[in-house]
């Protein structure tokens, strides 16, 4: 029994020693220059600040999409407020074209006045002719 005791010892002592031989060599591969360190670390702090530009500038275009959203309701009540401006107008303008058509003379009445300023200044040429004769 102390063999087997002995041999599992030394199958645990051999595995523990490969193990540590293999973090050794891992840790080797895994360490930097401190140059190669500190670019790293540049450029972390760098993606750190990008994406909080990032950030900023997605507030920003969110500001600037509810903004158009804004103008573009402005615009639409602007227009439906030129459209029934300009029916207004229309009917103003056939009103008025109405109005101006019912003040002109017809031709009949044009004749009519014609006729009867004919008659009042013959009748007074009679009268003068009357009496200086």
């Amino acid at each position: 029994m102390k063999e087997k005791t002995l041999f599992w010892l030394f199958v645990g002592i051999l595995f523990i020693t490969i193990v540590l031989l293999i973090c050794s060599s891992a840790k080797a591969e895994i360490c930097y220059d401190a140059n190669v360190a500190g670019g790293m670390v540049t450029e972390i702090e760098q993606c750190r600040i990008m994406q909080d530009e990032m950030q900023i500038m997605q507030g920003m275009v969110d500001s600037l999409q509810t903004q158009l959203s804004l103008i573009e309701e402005k615009t639409k009540l602007l227009q439906d407020s030129l459209d029934k401006s300009q029916r207004e107008l229309t009917i103003q303008e056939v009103e008025c074209n109405k109005k101006i058509k019912e003040a002109k003379p017809t031709f009949t009445q044009k004749v009519g006045t014609a006729v009867t300023w004919g008659i009042i200044g013959g009748l007074v040429f009679k009268l003068i002719s009357l009496f200086i004769l």
